[in-house]
């Protein structure tokens, strides 16, 4: 996230293209990973993952490339609402 404000736009994209590859590998991507209730590591997970996704999103827009991740290759809930308690 820091590189995106700095001359060194293009390796942000490349570095967040890096992580969304490491997420894939251990599954952060898939739905049937989080079974049952969740724990704090898989909202972690969960978080982690959809903030690659958004970040992927904006640097690809602001490059003009492609998404490293498109919307078929991921099945996915939103994360769950912070309470208060959290």
């Amino acid at each position: 996230m820091y590189l995106r404000g700095t001359l060194l736009y293009l390796s942000a994209w490349t570095f967040n293209s890096f992580g969304l590859l490491k997420a894939q590998d251990v599954g952060a991507h898939l739905k049937s990973v989080y079974v049952g209730t969740p724990t704090v590591e898989q909202e972690l997970w969960k978080r982690a993952f959809w903030n690659l996704v958004w970040n992927d999103r904006v640097l690809s827009h602001g490059l003009g490339r492609s998404c490293a991740l498109g919307d078929e290759r991921y099945v996915h809930d939103q994360v769950a609402t912070l309470g208060v308690g959290i």
